[in-house]
C-alpha cells in the first residue's frame, strides 16, 4: 500500500488536472490570438485565472475553426464515464472519502433523497476497492484521449500561429510602406 496508493491516487486525479490545464491554456491562447483576428476592436476583457473554465474557453475559442474539434476531444478526458467507473474518485478524494485502491472498502452508508417525494433513505453496503487492473485500463483510455486532445490542441495553436503571422506580416508591410522602407520579407 505504501507504494501503490500514493501513485494510483495521483494518477486517478490526473485526467481532471490535464483537462483543466488544457481549458486554461486554450482559453488564454485563443483570447490572445483573437487580437490578430479582431485588430483594433479587440479588448482585453479576459476573466481572472481562477474564473477560467470551459465557458471562457468557449467564448474565446469560438472564432477558431479548430476549437470545436479540440473541445470535443477534451470533453472525453475525465468525462462522466471515467467518473462513474472510478466511483467519482477525484471528487470523493478531494471532498469526501474516496474509494480505496486494491484493499479496503468505503462508503458503508449512503444517504439518498428522492427528488419526487423529498423522502430520505439510507443505504447500507460499500464501495469496493478499485482493482489495479481496472485502474490501469481506465488510465490507458484516459491517456489515449489526452493524446488526441493534445493533437487537436496543436492544430488549434497552428491556426493561431497562421493568423498571428498574417497579422504581423500585414502590420510590418504597413509600417514599411509608411516609412518608405522595405525589409525584404
Amino acid at each position: 500500500m505504501d507504494f501503490i496508493d500514493p501513485v494510483a491516487t495521483v494518477a486517478l486525479n490526473l485526467p481532471y488536472v490535464i483537462r483543466s490545464r488544457f481549458i486554461f491554456a486554450s482559453a488564454h491562447l485563443c483570447h490572445q490570438a483573437n487580437h490578430a483576428k479582431q485588430g483594433a476592436t479587440w479588448k482585453d476583457e479576459f476573466p481572472l485565472d481562477g474564473e477560467v473554465w470551459f465557458d471562457a474557453a468557449d467564448k474565446y475559442g469560438k472564432p477558431w475553426k479548430r476549437y470545436s474539434t479540440f473541445k470535443a476531444r477534451l470533453e472525453k478526458v475525465g468525462a462522466k464515464d471515467y467518473q462513474t467507473a472510478t466511483h467519482d474518485f477525484r471528487n470523493a478524494y478531494n471532498h469526501r472519502f474516496s474509494p480505496r485502491i486494491v484493499i479496503g472498502i468505503s462508503n458503508l452508508v449512503t444517504r439518498r433523497v428522492n427528488k419526487a417525494t423529498g423522502s430520505v433513505s439510507y443505504g447500507f453496503g460499500e464501495t469496493p476497492a478499485l482493482t489495479l487492473l481496472r485502474v490501469v485500463e481506465l488510465l490507458e483510455t484516459q491517456c489515449d484521449r489526452a493524446h488526441r486532445a493534445f493533437e487537436s490542441f496543436q492544430q488549434l495553436v497552428r491556426e493561431h500561429e497562421a493568423a498571428i503571422r498574417g497579422d504581423n506580416t500585414a502590420s510590418l508591410a504597413s509600417i514599411e510602406k509608411a516609412s518608405g522602407r522595405t525589409s525584404g520579407v
